[in-house]
């Protein structure tokens, strides 16, 4: 069990973790997949900008069984809600498999935190509880666990 900072030969497995994703995902079935070409791009990018203190720096964790990417988590930094003088640490996937060490979800919320608390232009850290792929509770349980609190809804309207 390991969680450490991605880097670009995991690539592939990250896209092949969060195509596996999408197979358990509300999203299944659909005519929605993931865009694996545009997801690599995105990983490319991410990764380049990891550990930054500015607007637009990422960071970009993975946790490793064996030899295998189990989970992935991609924050990044912004001003809040896009005009702050202030920025706001959010996730914009954490994505674990079946798979993953129990406590290695935890262990990658963890550093995430830290890397956004040690930063002194951050002002929060904004986590998502999307029903996408996991019951949203028991991610909202996780986040509860670390001190986070509940700030919010989440609403959708699929189309018709």
């Amino acid at each position: 069990m390991t969680v450490r900072d991605a880097n670009f030969a995991d690539i592939p497995q990250i896209a092949d973790l969060l195509v596996e994703a999408h197979g358990r995902s509300r999203y299944a079935g659909t005519d929605v997949q993931v865009d694996v070409r545009e997801t690599k791009a995105l990983l490319s990018r991410s990764i380049q900008r990891h550990g930054g203190e500015h607007i637009g720096s990422t960071l970009v964790l993975v946790a490793q069984r064996d030899s295998f990417v189990t989970g992935v988590l991609l924050g990044v930094l912004d001003r809040i809600l896009g005009i702050g003088t202030r920025m706001v640490a959010s996730d914009i996937f954490f994505i674990c498999s079946p798979l993953v060490e129990p406590r290695d979800p935890e262990r990658m919320l963890e550093t995430f935190e830290s890397w956004a608390l040690q930063n002194p232009n951050v002002f929060e850290i904004l986590l998502g509880a999307h029903d996408a792929v996991v019951d949203p509770e028991r991610v909202a349980r996780l986040y509860e666990r670390r001190g986070f609190r509940r700030c919010g809804y989440l609403f959708k309207k699929e189309k018709p």
